[in-house]
C-alpha cells in the first residue's frame, strides 16, 4: 500500500503514468531531481508527517525504498523520539561569497540532512523571490 502510494505520488511528479514507475527501479533513473525530490518530500510530511531525505533520493532508492522507510517511521515507537538530531547550517547566509567558499570546501563532509536543509532554504529563498 505505501509502495503504490510512493509510485503514484511520483509517477504524478513526473507527469507520467504509474505503470512507467516500477517499485524496485531508482526515483533517480526516473527523472526525480533535486526540486522534484523536495516535493515529494513536502507531500510526505503533509501527508505522514515523516521526513525523508532528497540525497537518498538523489543516491538511487526506489519507490519500495522509501516505502519501508515509511513503514518503519510509521511503526517507531511514539516516544522514542528522533534516533539523531538533524544539524543545520543555519548561520550560513547563502548570499555571502565567503559563506558559499567555505560550504564548497565542507561540500563533502556534509551529512544529507544538511544537504536537505540547504536545498530547502534554497527553494524557499528561491520561492519567495518570485
Amino acid at each position: 500500500m505505501l509502495t503504490e502510494w510512493v509510485r503514484e505520488t511520483s509517477a504524478a511528479l513526473l507527469r507520467t503514468g504509474v505503470d512507467r514507475v516500477p517499485a524496485l527501479k531508482p526515483l533517480n533513473r526516473l527523472g526525480v531531481d533535486s526540486v522534484i525530490g523536495l516535493e515529494l518530500r513536502r507531500r510526505v510530511a503533509a501527508v505522514f508527517g515523516a521526513e525523508i531525505s532528497v540525497v537518498r533520493l538523489l543516491r538511487g532508492a526506489t519507490p519500495a525504498d522509501l516505502a519501508a522507510d515509511l513503514s518503519d517511521w510509521l511503526t517507531a515507537e511514539p516516544d522514542a523520539g528522533p534516533a539523531t538530531a538533524v544539524p543545520t547550517r543555519a548561520a550560513l547566509d547563502l548570499d555571502d561569497p565567503a559563506d558559499i567558499e567555505r560550504l564548497l570546501d565542507d561540500l563533502d563532509a556534509l551529512s544529507p540532512e544538511e544537504v536537505d536543509s540547504l536545498l530547502g532554504r534554497l527553494t524557499d529563498d528561491a520561492a519567495s523571490e518570485i
